[in-house]
Order: structure tokens, then C-alpha cells, then sequence
């Protein structure tokens, strides 16, 4: 399953709170934190669904293919914290769509900033996703007091809208997705600064498709900004799209053996429909 594209370099992960209602019935994550986490995320990947609302997901190396559906997809299990989940995560993806709905109805980009903080979102999850699970032993004595699953889960969710966080006591697993939300916001805020300028152009193919890589991290460190949108459509920056052009290369045979280069493992392409 496409789950286990990433858990084989990470530790399992830690599940969330439990706790039993006035009758004794357990009840199971009361406080709805977010376990699979998506690196790309599943309304991205639907754009690559068939029919069957399955994705082709092909393994760069082998060759070999899967089809689930995008929700079991590219999917992380409780690396970074619920405030990056519910905050900067999914603010960036809800804006991103909203400038795609726009850029389908007007055919023209309003807000470049929003695709570019995007674009370095999903570059800095597919960065962190590729690491190991920062879960090391403290090297110091335990603490008196040792925060509870539900104090800890009760304190992310309220800092879900703050930019100065705190941690309560020591545990191992919450301390480390704050770690990398912190890593996670770094990479954001670095990139979104030294980005904030750049221009978008849409492109679409009448012909071949493009394809969607697992991850877009060396795309960005490389300052070479392309995100596929969809099957037949791509978004360029503009003097990428000044470059490609005089080179003959604007074209989408040219742009996925370009996209390949960003592919750690696997990357999706369009369906073959019968």
C-alpha cells in the first residue's frame, strides 16, 4: 500500500490519546488529532484519478506500478504536529485552491505569492518525509513531572493558530513533531522570502500528460520552479518559462524528464483508460 512509501525510515508512530465515556466505552482519539498526513495532498492527487477515482503511481527504479485511491496516498503518519496539520498546512493548501478555482475561471493567475508558498509547502514536507523520525532518547534524567497523551494532545490544539510555541515537560514523540514543524516552518519561511517575487505561467498540453513527483524538494532547492496542476496543466515560473522556451523545450515531453529529476521514488502519471 502507498501508505509505506515513507514509515520504512520512521518509527512507528505514536497513537493518539485514549480515554472511556460515563459508561465505560472507550473511546478512541477524542480530540479528532490528524494521524495520516498527507506529503501531497489527496485533492492534488485526485486531479490524477481515473475513472475508477483511482491514481497510477510508477516506481521510478522498477518501473512497477500501484493504483489506490488518493487518500491512501503519499500519506505520513503523525510526523509533524497538529498545529502545522490544521494551521500553516492546511491554510496553504485551502488558499492554493481557491487561486486554481480563480486561474479556471478567469484563464490568468491573481496571486502568484499563494502558488509559490504552495509550491515550497509541499517542498518542505517531501524534505521532511524523506528524514527519519527525529525520535532520539534524552540524554538527560526524565523529568518530575511527565505530561500526560491528553495534556499534550489538549496543548497542540491550542496552539494551532499561535507562532510561539511551548513544550510541556519532556516526551519523546511530541517533541519530535514539534521538531519537525519547526524544520517544516523554516524551510517555509526561508523560501517564501527569497520566492516572493516570482511570477507564475500557466501551461497546458494538448498532447502528452504530465506527470506529479513524490517530491518537488529538489525542484526548489535548485530554484527551478515547475508544479504539474494536473494531468494537462503545469504552472511555470516565468523566466523558467523565458529559458524553456528559447530552448525549444516547452513541451510536456521536455518538462516531465525535467519533474523526473525531483522524483525520489515514485511520481504519478494519468491513467491509461481503456
Amino acid at each position: 500500500r502507498a501508505q509505506n512509501m515513507y514509515r520504512k525510515n520512521h518509527t512507528k508512530h505514536e497513537a493518539p490519546h485514549e480515554t472511556t465515556d460515563e459508561h465505560g466505552k472507550k473511546i478512541r482519539n477524542p480530540n479528532k488529532i490528524t494521524v495520516d498526513q498527507h506529503v501531497t495532498p489527496r485533492k492534488h492527487l485526485a486531479e490524477w484519478a481515473g475513472s475508477s477515482g483511482r491514481i497510477s503511481i510508477i516506481d521510478i527504479e522498477t518501473g512497477e506500478s500501484i493504483q489506490p485511491r488518493p487518500d491512501d496516498a503519499f500519506v505520513v503518519s503523525r510526523l509533524w504536529d497538529q498545529p502545522m496539520e490544521a494551521g500553516t498546512v492546511k491554510s496553504t493548501e485551502d488558499k492554493f485552491q481557491e487561486e486554481i478555482a480563480r486561474l479556471r475561471a478567469s484563464n490568468k493567475i491573481s496571486h502568484n505569492q499563494l502558488i509559490t508558498e504552495y509550491f515550497v509547502m509541499l517542498g518542505a514536507r517531501a524534505c521532511c518525509a524523506a528524514m527519519p523520525r527525529p525520535d532520539y532518547k534524552s540524554t538527560m534524567h526524565s523529568p518530575n513531572l511527565t505530561p500526560t497523551k491528553e495534556e499534550l494532545e489538549l496543548d497542540e490544539l491550542a496552539q494551532v493558530n499561535d507562532s510561539v510555541r511551548f513544550i510541556r515537560g519532556f516526551n519523546g514523540q511530541s517533541n519530535s513533531r514539534l521538531v519537525v514543524s519547526m524544520t517544516m516552518n523554516s524551510i517555509f519561511l526561508r523560501y517564501r522570502t527569497d520566492l516572493k517575487d516570482r511570477q507564475w505561467i500557466p501551461f497546458e498540453s494538448l498532447g502528452e500528460k504530465f506527470i506529479l513527483p513524490d517530491s518537488l524538494w529538489f525542484l526548489l532547492q535548485h530554484d527551478f520552479l515547475l508544479l504539474p496542476v494536473s494531468p494537462d496543466l503545469i504552472l511555470i515560473e516565468s523566466r523558467i518559462y523565458e529559458q524553456l522556451s528559447d530552448r525549444g523545450l516547452l513541451n510536456a515531453e521536455a518538462l516531465n524528464t525535467f519533474l523526473k529529476q525531483s522524483v525520489r521514488q515514485h511520481f504519478v502519471e494519468a491513467p491509461k483508460e481503456p
